[in-house]
């Protein structure tokens, strides 16, 4: 919905709750669509002292979502909640942050409001073409060069724009890379490791819709690199949101 998408990629607290509030109330609109929009403003707003969480659970009650699925919302903040997550997933956790993403969607402009959200993986895939990926969210492990065995000379190597004790190091952006997200992907990084490669049809709808999938694109294309996507499945939020329900209850156990 337009909604979920506005959600994810803007910050409106008040006209979100607004519009939030309005579906929870409408009668056409699935239980299940119901608490995922909920589920979604949950995360983006968990911080916030003015979120309303307590009527918005009341809402889904009154709305058809049962009390065990309202309670979920609790379960994916336990879980994946901004305390869980290392990386800026909304981009606002700073007010620096908050402003690069308001720079960024005005300047890029959006083209379709449906597709307007890029995957977390967008802007990793493109740091990393571009050799700044942060040594503290993504640590690099070198080998060492030995007689016939093919591994690097460049032992101090890194991906990193800079490492610890030695700000210039670092290694030649690889023209293979594998990406393996071991908890499940999902389509849309699917359809953004697509773009990023070139495929046709997708390279085009990012151009057009995605800031950070069309630079990583454009860093591939002007280094030779290709992406490969690996994952156990796929997820929808269905999928997603039973796993988190499900560790939660080992965690309790």
């Amino acid at each position: 919905s337009q909604l979920e998408q506005d959600i994810a990629c803007r910050e409106a607290e008040n006209e979100h709750r607004k519009a939030l509030l309005v579906l929870l109330a409408d009668g056409h609109v699935t239980p299940w669509d119901k608490l995922r929009l909920a589920l979604l403003f949950a995360l983006r707003y968990e911080a916030s002292a003015t979120n309303a969480l307590p009527s918005i659970n009341d809402k889904l009650l009154a709305g058809g979502v049962s009390a065990e699925q309202v309670r979920f919302i609790a379960v994916v903040l336990r879980q994946a909640g901004a305390s869980r997550r290392s990386a800026d997933v909304f981009m606002n956790r700073t007010f620096f942050a908050k402003a690069a993403n308001t720079v960024r969607r005005g300047i890029g402009g959006i083209d379709n409001i449906y597709t307007q959200h890029e995957p977390l993986l967008a802007g990793t895939l493109d740091a990393l073409l571009r050799a700044r990926l942060p040594h503290e969210t993504f640590p690099l492990m070198t080998g060492t060069a030995g007689a016939g065995t093919g591994a690097s000379s460049n032992r101090n190597a890194s991906l990193l724009a800079s490492t610890p004790g030695n700000d210039a190091a670092y290694a030649e952006v690889p023209q293979k890379v594998i990406v393996v997200i071991v908890g499940g992907a999902t389509y849309e990084e699917l359809k953004c490791v697509s773009a990023i490669n070139g495929h046709p049809s997708i390279a085009s709808s990012a151009r057009s819709d995605g800031n950070a999938t069309a630079a990583a694109s454009a860093a591939a294309r002007a280094v030779g690199a290709s992406i490969m996507l690996t994952a156990p499945y796929v997820h929808d939020s269905h999928s997603f949101v039973q796993e988190l329900v499900a560790k939660d209850r080992l965690h309790d156990r």
